[in-house]
């Protein structure tokens, strides 16, 4: 993820980048899996799974993103947690975006994550520079942005509004002009998407 920052965050705010950050949030994402609505609201309640059908897995992703760095903020400003810092947070996550972009908007973590850079984006959380071609985060509109779109997740899956979902999904889920961009100068720089561990097998004698 560090080379993928150098080539598309702001000069002035890579040193945010933090592992720990990127750790701690990787674990709220799990946890988060647990929060929300497993059922829909109203008098005769199914599965969200069972009411989302084939669009459950993509939201669901997104919702554990967001959520997780939404509980990062109220778990910092409780005192829960101390460290690291809500700057680092989310420039981490910004970075993290376009490495799970990488992995294609057809498998449900690059989808999700695709929603969430738009939809922060147009709620100006996110800002993109066309001189420099790099994103940076507005410190100022991004707390707001990352509680919006939890709410509105959160809501989504609670009426298992499966044509809500649908349209949310197809208006935030494109790859926008800016990210593709991005994402070329992560293939020209020849960044690698995924590690492939290598295993040497010793024979016993």
């Amino acid at each position: 993820m560090v080379p993928i920052a150098h080539l598309t965050i702001g000069h002035d705010q890579i040193q945010h980048l933090c592992f720990d950050a990127f750790f701690t949030h990787i674990l709220l994402h799990e946890v988060a899996h647990s929060n929300g609505p497993h059922y829909t609201i109203g008098p005769n309640p199914e599965t969200v799974r069972s009411k989302l059908q084939e669009f459950y897995s993509v939201i669901e992703e997104a919702k554990a993103d967001i959520t997780g760095l939404f509980a990062a903020e109220l778990l910092l400003k409780k005192g829960l947690l101390t460290a690291p810092s809500l700057e680092q947070f989310y420039v981490t996550y910004l970075a993290s975006a376009f490495r799970s972009i990488r992995f294609g908007i057809n498998e449900a973590h690059g989808l999700g994550q695709c929603i969430q850079i738009n939809y922060i984006l147009e709620q100006g959380g996110f800002e993109y520079d066309e001189k420099s071609k790099r994103f940076s985060v507005n410190f100022v509109k991004v707390s707001q942005a990352v509680s919006n779109l939890t709410r509105e997740i959160l809501i989504m899956q609670g009426d298992g509004d499966k044509s809500r979902v649908e349209l949310f999904i197809s208006k935030y889920g494109k790859i926008s002009e800016q990210v593709n961009c991005a994402l070329e100068s992560l293939e020209l720089a020849k960044i690698p998407i995924d590690v492939r561990p290598s295993y040497e097998i010793e024979m016993d004698k």
